[in-house]
């Protein structure tokens, strides 16, 4: 997702740095509806660019019940369609034609920026799909363990914890987090499996095999992301920033590395996977992921997983990838919020054309 500094960058050149949120009795929920969309058009996709319009419009929820509301509404959106390009246009020209200085803000990621650097870059294949039990899942984390998938959702009061059999997906066992939680991204550390809260600083220990709970972790910070490289606890809090942690010292912070790709840092890493001695990290409202040097937080390469469950793909919603888990085939499973299915997918390098 494009940084809070940079969607206000284009939001208050719209806007003439008025106080959207605060006008005309709209609430706070449709600013971040507004911010998403902008967010849409920075990442230059006029097809969500579309839907994310159509579903400001369809959801009765997010609108005040009064006609002068709805017509503000759609000026405003005439003004972003008319105006948000000629901005967006001059933006890349300047810190997207090849030589990149970093700005005061984090960019979003974009193709473009990912093709500039030169990294490796993937697409997929679909091996194997995996229909969920639930599409009202708003997966947060997702791990094969023992040849049982294990899926974290989030949302206060509905957040759980669901062991699942494969391939069919039958429910084995799930429990359910107390309303004031919010579940995240989960993993296995030495037999136990670690589960985040979002904004609680309080994380859970289970059994995997009985999904009961043997006890309770704290930790500074935001819990977005969690993976092991066997010895420490990798957790991400949706910053550019991950930590190590050590549950042998009390899951104190051991090591700290920012993440960074050629042009400067990548942030709202969330969900997280360790494979073949590299991080994989989804970013937040992109089809994203980033392969990360755990090393010193260098990003050598990139996966796209664009057009996964298109179907459903809003980033108003937030239907966006999230989850990554992999087999001993080095297959990745991925999924995502209120995704229907957990893909098996193999990976293909994007041959780049040179210039």
């Amino acid at each position: 997702m494009i940084a809070k500094k940079t969607i206000l960058y284009f939001k208050n050149k719209i806007l003439g740095d008025v106080q959207f949120k605060y006008q005309y009795g709209i609430s706070k929920k449709i600013n971040r509806e507004v911010e998403a969309l902008i967010a849409v058009v920075v990442c230059n996709d006029a097809q969500s660019y579309m839907a994310s319009v159509v579903g400001i419009f369809q959801r009765k929820t997010v609108l005040a019940r009064k006609y002068w509301v709805n017509l503000f509404m759609m000026f405003f959106i005439l003004i972003l369609y008319s105006n948000l390009h000629a901005n967006i246009e001059k933006f890349k020209t300047v810190h997207l034609k090849g030589k990149l200085d970093p700005p005061n803000y984090v960019l979003q990621v974009t193709k473009e920026r990912i093709i500039a650097s030169k990294l490796p870059f993937y697409s997929y294949q679909i091996v194997k799909e995996y229909k969920q039990p639930s599409h009202k899942w708003f997966l947060e984390g997702v791990l094969l363990y023992n040849d049982s998938l294990y899926v974290s959702t989030g949302h206060f009061g509905e957040s759980k914890l669901v062991k699942l059999g494969l391939p069919y997906m039958n429910i084995i066992n799930e429990v359910t987090l107390p309303g004031h939680y919010f579940g995240e991204d989960i993993t296995v550390l030495n037999g136990k499996l670690y589960q985040l809260s979002y904004k609680s600083h309080n994380g859970f220990i289970y059994d995997p095999e009985t999904l009961k709970l043997l006890g309770n972790f704290s930790y500074k910070g935001q819990g977005w992301g969690l993976t092991t490289d066997g010895k420490y606890l990798i957790k991400s809090n949706g910053s550019q920033h991950i930590d190590f942690l050590d549950p042998e010292k009390n899951y104190i912070v051991v090591k700290t590395i920012t993440v960074k790709d050629p042009y400067g840092d990548i942030e709202m890493l969330n969900a997280l996977d360790y494979m073949d001695g590299k991080i994989y990290a989804n970013v937040y409202l992109t089809p994203y992921i980033a392969i990360i040097s755990p090393k010193d937080g260098d990003i050598v390469g990139w996966i796209s997983l664009q057009d996964l469950d298109r179907k459903e793909f809003n980033i108003v919603e937030h239907h966006v990838p999230n989850g990554i888990t992999h087999n001993n085939k080095k297959e990745l499973l991925v999924g995502g919020k209120d995704f229907s299915k957990i893909y098996q997918i193999k990976l293909k390098p994007i041959v780049l054309p040179e210039k």
